[in-house]
């Protein structure tokens, strides 16, 4: 088992240093930033695990929920 690979249930604050977040909607559209951004341009919750942020987020081009997240050391 990969224990450095993220996990849905993590909290935000455990990969915020270093760690750029992807999502990708069915659309094709897909925004990659660092997750210290997300947190605070969106003005998350630090303790909010991905999972629930995933269950938030909708595309800005078509409204449907996120499809997928991809949490990473690389852009």
């Amino acid at each position: 088992m990969d224990y450095a690979a993220p996990r849905p249930v993590d909290p935000l604050w455990y990969r915020e240093d270093g760690y750029w977040l992807r999502v990708s909607c069915e659309c094709g559209h897909a925004v990659s930033k660092p997750v210290a951004l997300w947190i605070k341009a969106r003005r998350l919750r630090r303790e909010m695990a991905f999972y629930e942020l995933q269950a938030r987020l909708r595309c800005i081009w078509c409204g449907r929920r996120a499809a997928t997240i991809d949490v990473s050391r690389r852009i």
